[in-house]
């Protein structure tokens, strides 16, 4: 960065703060802050005085580039699909009641790392195959949310995958 736009990326830090919380992007912070800065960083550049005044040029596209990353993360939460084989062999057996015993590997521990409503996500888009959508409507709240349980879901899945390896790798 050059000592210009760290004076602009000082000065603009409450607006770009202040849109994450308006367009409510809390839980993703950190890629949200990142998108921001990336488009406050845009703006500075090509920035033309005859056209207008810079805090408003900032204003929009800070704004315009987190509501294009909330619309992508939106149709990327509605296309999921699982592909990782070894996730798969992990969900295909998953039972939300049930403590699931497959190969000696019980599938408690990540249940166990799941909210109430990540476990809904698990059961009612992965094991059932309902949309996102679908859900969302059910449970009267937006589709985004789902898709707030649906990145919290995955990741604790992947991260306890990689903790305890493949279990059709592990030997009794």
């Amino acid at each position: 960065m050059n000592s210009s736009f760290d004076h602009v990326l000082t000065q603009y830090t409450p607006l770009i703060k202040s849109q994450i919380k308006r367009l409510s992007l809390m839980q993703q912070y950190d890629e949200a802050f990142q998108v921001a800065m990336i488009a406050l960083w845009d703006a500075h550049r090509r920035f033309t005085p005859e056209k207008g005044e810079f805090a408003a040029f900032a204003h929009l596209r800070v704004r315009g580039d987190l509501i294009s990353y909330v619309r992508k993360e939106i149709r990327m939460a509605e296309r999921f699909v699982l592909t990782d084989e070894s996730s798969e062999h992990l969900l295909e057996n998953l039972s939300i009641e049930d403590e699931y015993e497959s190969s000696g590997f019980y599938f408690t521990p990540f249940l166990n790392q799941l909210s109430p409503r990540e476990l809904l996500y698990v059961e009612q888009v992965l094991i059932q195959g309902k949309s996102i959508k679908s859900v969302a409507c059910e449970q009267q709240v937006t589709v985004n949310t789902v898709a707030s349980w649906s990145k919290t879901a995955r990741r604790k899945l992947r991260e306890m995958g990689s903790i305890l390896g493949d279990p059709r790798k592990m030997k009794d």
